[in-house]
């Protein structure tokens, strides 16, 4: 739900697909993809009920990784992820998001196991904290 809503809002913003095109993807990407690309995972979401209609409010926590062949590519499509997401209610599709920021972001590390011959692939990682309403109808 509110990771298809990020999607949709990435892939409406052009200074994102100017860099990593339409590979944006939720949990996953295939080992050999083309770089740069982005890949959503939910870690968090806290539900807090309302008892007067049809919605409950969450705060979901999304890890936003974006991947490519250098740190400083994947730092420079990070930096546009969190300028597209910064305090932006609109675009998430059919979500209501009433406030959205990165809490935390870091590099992600190098996998141990990759031996010089296997393409490298370079990470920077965000939490994106988005408090939403949930139909629960």
């Amino acid at each position: 739900m509110i990771q298809e809503g990020l999607i949709s809002l990435l892939l409406n913003t052009s200074a994102v697909t100017d860099l990593a095109s339409t590979r944006i993807a939720a949990v996953a990407r295939k080992q050999d993809g083309v770089l740069p690309a982005i890949t959503i995972q939910e870690i968090a979401n806290e539900r807090m009920p309302c008892h007067d209609g049809a919605n409950s409010y969450c705060v979901t926590r999304l890890q936003v990784n974006c991947l490519a062949s250098s740190q400083g590519g994947a730092k420079a499509l990070f930096e546009q992820v969190r300028i597209a997401t910064h305090c932006v209610t609109s675009g998430w599709g059919d979500e209501t998001v009433s406030a959205a920021f990165m809490v935390d972001d870091g590099e992600l590390p190098l996998d141990p196991s990759a031996g010089l011959d296997v393409r490298r692939v370079y990470g920077h990682r965000g939490d994106l904290e988005v408090t939403w309403a949930e139909s629960t109808s």
